[in-house]
């Protein structure tokens, strides 16, 4: 089937629900970001995929979904980062698909996720705006959006106007407060120039694939998903605790609180936990590690996953649970446990090509 078939199917999932903030693309290059119409066709391409290879009923209520709002998600400087595609079922979300807003990031896919925390989370505009009416006093507010302030750390940006003056905060509703300037982190800094070549030349391949999809395409290993538990950070610096505390429970059947494994990692507000210390942590814990500053290898994951050995993924200025695999031939994804938003966590299949996964602490 053609891709011009396809678009077809594609428009009878999006119906009339497909909308986008235009606000969001207000000053953006247009030529770079990837068009709508191509973004609810990757994201109906993704669904049709994951539904059809699903093992375990994960996407039992995609049945019968349809693609439903987009919006584009700058971070705080501007500049366009990801569509947040809603996937809904009688209007009610059931899941999120993520695809980069920039052509300049190769490969579109970024997450996929029968999740409904960001869904959930962007409903919390009132509460930023009362943070910073509470925080600010009298002001007036005229626009409130939301941004990533430090990927994958989402806020609220409300400008206002008040005191004199117009100006403009951000507010982490899952954190309480404003936050600093110096807390922010433009997006771009921390992408790699090698990945970024990769990741187009990966593309130029995949294209070929979405061009014509019933062709065939290279056999992949399957799936597998370990039963690790899910546990949203007790702070903001907690990422390091609460990823322990999931392996650890998932290893023996039973753990310790976040303070517990904070007080052996030596984590602190300043400092969070840092990279030295997950070893001899681990090693009190009874286990040994092999620490690598940078993406582990697919077949890293896969043999790793297929010994029942959950792992650390780390992004900058964050870590995550590694907790399976997905390989679809050209499509290959890595099961996420996120520890944020604090006191929640959130659970997503991300894209392998993961262009900031930038160490591995494995857990044997």
């Amino acid at each position: 089937m053609k891709r011009v078939h396809i678009l077809l199917l594609v428009a009878v999932l999006l119906a009339a629900s497909v909308t986008v903030h235009a606000d969001n693309l207000a000053g953006m290059d247009g030529d770079d970001l990837h068009p709508l119409e191509d973004v609810g066709y990757y994201a109906a391409f993704q669904m049709r995929e994951f539904m059809e290879a699903d093992e375990t009923g994960e996407f039992r209520l995609w049945q019968g979904a349809t693609v439903g709002e987009i919006t584009l998600v700058r971070d705080a400087t501007g500049d366009p980062v990801l569509y947040d595609v809603t996937i809904e079922n009688n209007s009610r979300p059931v899941g999120l698909i993520q695809i980069w807003a920039k052509k300049l990031m190769g490969v579109p896919f970024h997450t996929v996720s029968t999740s409904t925390v960001l869904p959930n989370l962007r409903q919390r505009a009132a509460e930023a705006r009362e943070i910073a009416t509470q925080t600010l006093g009298e002001i007036n507010i005229t626009e409130t959006q939301m941004v990533y302030y430090r990927f994958p750390r989402r806020a609220f940006a409300v400008t206002f106007q008040g005191r004199g003056e117009t100006g403009r905060v951000l507010v982490d509703v899952t954190r309480q407060r404003i936050i600093a300037p110096d807390e922010v982190v433009p997006f771009a800094s921390i992408l790699n120039a090698d990945a970024l070549r990769e990741s187009r030349e990966e593309w130029e391949q995949v294209r070929k694939l979405l061009d014509q999809p019933d062709q065939p395409r290279p056999a992949g290993l399957g799936y597998r998903l370990l039963n690790v538990p899910l546990w949203g950070q007790k702070y903001d610096y907690y990422c390091g605790p609460a990823v322990v505390r999931m392996i650890f429970h998932y290893r023996h059947g039973w753990s310790k609180s976040q303070d517990y494994y904070a007080n052996l990692l030596g984590t602190t507000p300043e400092y969070g936990t840092p990279w030295q210390n997950y070893g001899p942590a681990w090693l009190t814990l009874g286990h040994s590690t092999y620490s690598m500053p940078y993406k582990a290898s697919w077949s890293t994951v896969v043999a790793e996953i297929n010994a029942n050995r959950p792992f650390q993924s780390h992004i900058p200025g964050h870590v995550r649970v590694a907790k399976g695999y997905k390989d679809l031939g050209f499509w290959k994804y890595v099961a996420i446990n996120d520890p944020l938003p604090i006191g929640q966590g959130d659970s997503r299949w991300e894209g392998y090509g993961s262009l900031y996964w930038t160490g591995t602490i494995l857990v044997y």
